[in-house]
């Protein structure tokens, strides 16, 4: 069995525990398939309305999906869960870097930065950003070219250019 402890960035004073216990069986009859993983996530912290929260089974979870699986199920828990009171999310996010820093670009050149947002946050909403590249003389609004990575604390974006493989 393996704990996992989750706290919320704007309530850092709450953590939940999770429990998590990956058994295999054998069906009845089905020797030759061999195992059948099923991976066990529970927690005793009370969902907001004070009842318990039901643990989650997951069924033929392989070494490929474990990950993915125990985020969906942990994060789908959390949000049964009350995690007042929050902490004021006082600070915009931070620029961390910027390339190029140049005032002075070539016409290919892709044009990366690096958002973060430190704790306590609720972290970054780029639903309502707009990317806008000037030229020296015309505005670009680029925002659906972008290329987004990372996570709502720390996202990198990309731009390249129309012609860029030319």
């Amino acid at each position: 069995m393996a704990e996992l402890f989750v706290k919320h960035t704007l309530n850092p004073r709450k953590v939940a525990k999770f429990n998590l216990n990956l058994k295999n069986y054998v069906l009845k009859g089905e020797e030759e398939k061999g195992y059948q993983w099923v991976l066990e996530i529970g927690t005793t912290t009370l969902s907001s309305s004070g009842t318990k929260i039901k643990p989650y089974y997951i069924h033929n979870v392989s070494e490929e999906d474990i990950e993915k699986e125990i985020e969906k199920a942990v994060s789908e828990m959390c949000t049964l869960m009350d995690w007042s009171s929050f902490d004021e999310d006082k600070y915009s996010p931070i620029f961390k870097s910027f390339h190029p820093e140049d005032k002075t670009v070539k016409p290919k050149t892709v044009v990366e930065f690096n958002i973060i947002e430190e704790s306590p946050s609720s972290g970054i909403d780029l639903s309502n950003m707009s990317v806008v590249l000037n030229n020296g003389d015309v505005d670009f609004d680029i925002t659906s070219e972008l290329l987004i990575s990372g996570d709502p604390y720390d996202y990198t974006l990309k731009w390249y250019p129309p012609n860029f493989n030319e």
